[in-house]
């Protein structure tokens, strides 16, 4: 299989899993007149596709694979680390050093200190120092938890949407579509016998044909919906 066949089934196969997910209480997916259209929306067996996560399952997700709230939370804990060298500035420390060096008629010279840096200024320096790290760190803290509940309101809106596209999709697959197909069969074995003019034909084909787009309208929405619930989230919600 070449490189371009590859992708085409790769697409394919992504297609139908969100259409799968689009039709998931659909029994028998939709069938389509048209030959413009046949064959595009592959039937959904039963049983076969799986739902969408539920709204807390996404939240979870994007707390773990977001990429805005990983790269907070790197930006938080290196925040964490600053704060804890702060505090150590505020201690006493010990520094010793040794030394050795050899001078001219007196032989060999050995040195040893002992220092101990006392913070005398902590009151004015170090102590600010802290309590600067610590409202910085309370910032982000802060501003961690706005964008989780962003985050999560984005999704609740976005999982809304998914499922008003859905409840259309089903209205059509499982209603308005085997009624229209049903009144066009009628209309067709009417005009046969002549108890329907060619007018009343042409007017059940197109009502048929314009549910049938208006069906792919709306799949093309789902599928960017779920794109864009994908990139909040930061990972694939089907698989």
């Amino acid at each position: 299989m070449t490189k371009a066949n590859t992708s085409q089934a790769v697409r394919s196969q992504s297609g139908r899993s969100k259409t799968a997910a689009a039709l998931a209480s659909a029994p028998a997916g939709a069938r389509f007149v048209s030959g413009a259209l046949a064959g595009l929306v592959p039937d959904v067996e039963p049983g076969g596709p799986r739902a969408l996560p539920d709204r807390t399952t996404l939240e979870a997700l994007a707390l773990e694979r977001s990429p805005t709230l990983q790269a907070h939370l790197r930006r938080v804990a290196a925040q964490e680390r600053r704060v804890a060298l702060a505090g150590k500035a505020t201690r006493p420390d010990f520094n010793v050093t040794a030394g050795y060096s050899y001078r001219d008629g007196f032989g060999d010279f050995f040195n040893v200190m002992v220092a101990v840096p006392l913070p005398i200024f902590a009151g004015r320096k170090q102590s600010q120092s802290v309590l600067e790290a610590d409202a910085v760190l309370a910032e982000q803290e802060a501003r961690h938890r706005t964008m989780v509940l962003e985050l999560n309101a984005e999704i609740a809106a976005l999982d809304a949407e998914l499922a008003r596209t859905r409840d259309q999709l089903l209205l059509l697959a499982e209603g308005i579509l085997p009624q229209a197909r049903t009144a066009l069969s009628a209309a067709t074995a009417s005009y046969r016998v002549g108890r329907v003019d060619f007018h009343t034909l042409l007017d059940a084909q197109v009502t048929l044909y314009q549910h049938e787009l208006g069906f792919h309208r709306l799949l093309a929405d789902f599928a960017t919906g779920l794109a864009d619930l994908e990139r909040v989230v930061g990972t694939e919600v089907l698989r």
